[in-house]
């Protein structure tokens, strides 16, 4: 990979840029400039109105047991996914288990999650600050509900309603 990342002078790095830089066009050239941000305490920004198809989740991983934190500005780009099979998700946010007082900041997101079973996957302890948050499926219309609780309050829901966000914590 080239060394060579266009950084603003306010530390952002913007996908499309790097991925052109680093000659890299699909889902792993966004997971390459996450990472390349995160290591470098940068804001990743996505360009604003671009459609960025992928063939493989977005994976949003800070598992270098650092305390830095993740902001993403997908500024209203629109993420989707063109595959033969589903995506279990089309974005999977992992920090290592330290990480639990990091906050992770993800804002202006839209994703056509029609190719993906969800929207957003995380894992482990994370604390997910998200603001403009717009996820549309084919098959679930809308989501009105929000629930919190252990894996095993959830375990214990007899019949999940399939417009409700289920938010499953340690």
């Amino acid at each position: 990979m080239s060394e060579k990342v266009s950084v603003t002078t306010t530390g952002e790095v913007y996908v499309d840029t790097y991925m052109e830089e680093q000659n890299i066009f699909n889902a792993e050239g966004i997971n390459s400039c996450i990472a390349y941000a995160i290591a470098n305490d940068r804001k990743v920004v996505f360009t604003k109105g671009n459609t960025y198809t992928i063939n493989e989740p977005i994976t949003i991983s800070n598992e270098s047991n650092t305390t830095k934190s993740i902001n993403i500005d997908f500024n209203g780009a629109i993420i989707t996914a063109v595959t033969d099979e589903p995506l279990d998700y089309l974005v999977k946010l992992t920090a290592a288990s330290n990480n639990g007082n990091v906050v992770s900041h993800i804002s202006n997101f839209r994703a056509d999650a029609s190719c993906a079973q969800y929207g957003i996957y995380a894992t482990k302890a994370i604390r997910l600050r998200m603001d403009n948050i717009d996820i549309t499926n084919n098959v679930i219309s809308t989501v009105t509900k929000f629930w919190c609780g252990t894996q095993s309050q959830y375990d214990a829901i007899s019949v999940k309603d399939p417009n409700t966000v289920y938010m499953i914590h340690e």
